[in-house]
């Protein structure tokens, strides 16, 4: 039987897709991928691997939560997005 990792695409990588959805995926063990059309951002992603959110608390100090093991698709990449 062949050890299959699990895998959660988001179509997006903007702020909801990767500080919540794309956060839980990857923190519970998912190979995290976004699509997403900003080539910068992509491009960030695929080099640095990981991101940071920041989440702010009012009159507490904010939290920040280091999300690894991502990488992203460029969305007009039509095989790399459909493979």
């Amino acid at each position: 039987m062949t050890n299959f990792k699990k895998k959660f695409v988001q179509c997006g990588a903007g702020n909801i897709g990767r500080s919540f959805t794309g956060r839980i995926f990857a923190e519970a063990g998912y190979d995290t991928v976004f699509i997403d059309i900003n080539q910068e951002l992509i491009d960030n992603l695929n080099q640095e691997g990981e991101y940071r959110v920041v989440i702010k608390n009012n009159d507490k100090p904010d939290e920040i939560f280091l999300v690894k093991n991502v990488r992203g698709v460029l969305g007009n990449d039509l095989e790399t997005v459909a493979n």
